[in-house]
């Protein structure tokens, strides 16, 4: 490794993170650093003086056959045109004396939105219906929340590994970790209450995906053999409300079915990775390559998500709505299934915008905005 200050690093990959679901237990600072500058995998920016990467993945995953790519791992077919959409801005406001806000998350429904406060002492925020409330008991980042308040996140440790914690009917504790493990990044919650992320120890890249039940007892899931490249981190990136889950093994999207059997997602042509970022009925959201794609798990298909952003799929809704996160590297955008996209525009219209959630019937989608240096959080209300 080249010789580099930790301290520094710390706060430069502080600076890499909009909407960040954490970096992997274990990760290599500097590497994570140079991945995010290359915008390798996942969306690197760089807006004025502030750099903002997306590090993890969500996604979910339910029980189907052998999948394939499209057609020559072609786009799928343009929908007709159907301006039904617009999205309004409307910026969070934060806690009193705070200096900016990021938003990293978001319940099913669109009322309660997780994040945090302060980047460089991080505090973590949850706004329901609009309103902020500091999360109480733990410090860092929110990385999850579900719709009856549950709350997971982190609490960044030695400038790079990472403690996880919950908060559950306002009782506030760490996850448990598995024996020879000391970290832990929790990522996605569903409505029921489990967990998943990753564990991992002070080695580089030494994450591995986790999920922890409802009861707080912490597994590993199985990672499949010979896949991905080694030198990168594993995790679990999302979990249904069924038990599926998804995530990324050493760069490769790979789904387990509620028993725990791994599934490697299929990429397109060409492509030499894979993440899975977010589902929602039968589809999964996510990238190949450097493309965004839909999984349909009823056809087992692959398919391009039509858009000129190098970025992947961020979440999307169960009716085929994706959102493109393409901050820093080109538009963010709501893309309906059946019509044109639609821009998510910061509240003058000119701002460096991030989108990470979408609610269930897509009518909200929350995210971030940029103004100089300084995050603002925000939701877009469409209709």
């Amino acid at each position: 490794m080249n010789p580099f200050d930790e301290e520094d690093a710390g706060d430069e990959l502080r600076s890499l993170m909009l909407a960040v679901d954490v970096p992997p237990p274990g990760a290599d600072v500097q590497r994570a650093i140079t991945t995010g500058r290359r915008a390798r995998v996942r969306t690197a920016v760089t807006g004025g003086a502030t750099a903002l990467v997306v590090l993890a993945a969500v996604g979910t995953f339910v029980a189907f056959g052998p999948m394939r790519a499209g057609p020559s791992g072609s786009a799928a077919p343009a929908a007709p045109p159907a301006p039904r959409l617009a999205c309004a801005p409307a910026e969070l406001p934060k806690p009193a004396g705070s200096a900016d806000g990021t938003v990293t998350s978001m319940d099913p429904s669109g009322r309660i939105v997780g994040g945090y406060v302060n980047e460089r002492q991080p505090t973590p925020v949850v706004w329901r219906d609009g309103r902020p409330e500091v999360v109480p008991g733990v410090t860092g980042e929110v990385t999850g929340v579900t719709s009856d308040g549950t709350v997971i996140g982190f609490e960044l440790v030695d400038g790079h590994n990472t403690i996880g914690w919950i908060v559950r009917n306002g009782h506030a504790s760490n996850l448990a970790l598995p024996a020879g493990y000391q970290y832990a990044s929790p990522i996605a919650v569903n409505e029921h209450g489990a967990v998943v992320g990753g564990v991992g120890t002070a080695e580089p890249n030494s994450s591995v995906p986790a999920i922890w039940s409802a009861d707080g007892t912490v597994h590993l899931l199985t990672v499949p053999a010979g896949v991905g490249d080694r030198d990168l981190s594993s995790a679990a990136g999302d979990i249904g409300d069924d038990g599926t889950v998804v995530g990324d093994v050493h760069g490769q999207a790979i789904a387990w079915a509620p028993d725990g059997t791994p599934t490697v997602l299929p990429r397109l042509p060409n492509a030499a990775n894979g993440d899975a970022m977010g589902i929602a009925g039968h589809y999964v959201y996510g990238s190949s390559g450097h493309d965004a794609v839909r999984w349909d798990l009823q056809s087992g298909r692959v398919v391009r998500i039509p858009t000129q952003v190098d970025s992947g799929a961020r979440a999307g809704t169960a009716s085929g709505d994706a959102l493109i996160n393409g901050f820093g590297v080109g538009r963010t955008l709501l893309q309906p299934a059946d019509g044109h996209a639609v821009q998510l525009l910061g509240p003058s219209g000119g701002e460096l915008t991030g989108a990470v959630a979408i609610s269930a019937d897509g009518s909200t989608v929350a995210g971030t905005f940029v103004v100089g240096d300084v995050n603002h959080p925000v939701v877009w209300h469409c209709g």
